[in-house]
């Protein structure tokens, strides 16, 4: 938004609460998908008329500033730095926590120290056996705002790309989560309309609630 008033677009906005229902440029208007489908989560949308081949990933939406930050972040963040101010965070699980640990490490061969800086746990509470399962001898409890095994997967996908080339950086990370974000949504407005069609020969883009339509721009 900064940008497209910096380039002196006069942009219209309605809100609800921190999220932008409506943003239009004057010569483009998009909209919040969910003022087509019942109030949720992005995550729920797609977790209920998704094909279920794919889940949505993670992204530290509070953790950089700005682009140049982005760009320079080489390694990918702690859980912690997964924090939100919109979501309270949620106890791990002991065993939740030990298993995706070992998911890592098995994937990855990291060690104790690098389990040490995504967790805030000593790195002496680590056992690491020879079969990569992990084990964490302390009673330490962590909180996160974000699924321990949707994280371990996001951790794996980094690293495996910066594997293959040590360029890799957060920025590039970012591109393919926005990518793999739009890919989801139109796989699952897609089978939303197409279900609504059949079921009650309507299309939820024509046929809104008040809300929705008073919103809509023509």
């Amino acid at each position: 938004m900064k940008w497209l008033k910096k380039k002196g677009y006069k942009l219209d906005v309605i809100r609800k609460g921190t999220i932008l229902s409506v943003l239009s440029t004057g010569f483009i208007t998009f909209h919040d998908c969910l003022n087509f489908t019942t109030s949720c989560s992005l995550a729920t949308f797609i977790a209920m008329w998704g094909s279920g081949q794919e889940m949505k990933s993670i992204w530290p939406y509070e953790l950089y500033t700005n682009i140049n930050e982005i760009k320079e972040a080489q390694i990918f963040p702690s859980i912690r730095d997964f924090r939100s101010t919109l979501k309270r965070p949620k106890n791990v699980e002991k065993v939740k926590l030990e298993n995706a640990l070992s998911r890592m490490v098995f994937a990855l061969d990291i060690d104790e120290n690098e389990l040490a800086r995504l967790t805030d746990i000593s790195p002496e509470s680590f056992r690491i056996l020879g079969d990569g399962s992990v084990g964490i001898d302390s009673d330490v409890v962590i909180d996160a705002n974000v699924d321990i095994e949707d994280y371990a997967i996001a951790y794996i996908q980094f690293n495996e790309q910066k594997l293959g080339n040590n360029d890799f950086n957060m920025l590039d990370y970012l591109k393919r989560y926005n990518t793999a974000d739009t890919k989801l949504l139109l796989d699952a407005m897609d089978n939303y309309h197409s279900e609504m069609f059949v079921a009650f020969d309507a299309r939820p883009l024509d046929f809104v609630g008040i809300p929705g339509k008073s919103s809509k721009k023509t």
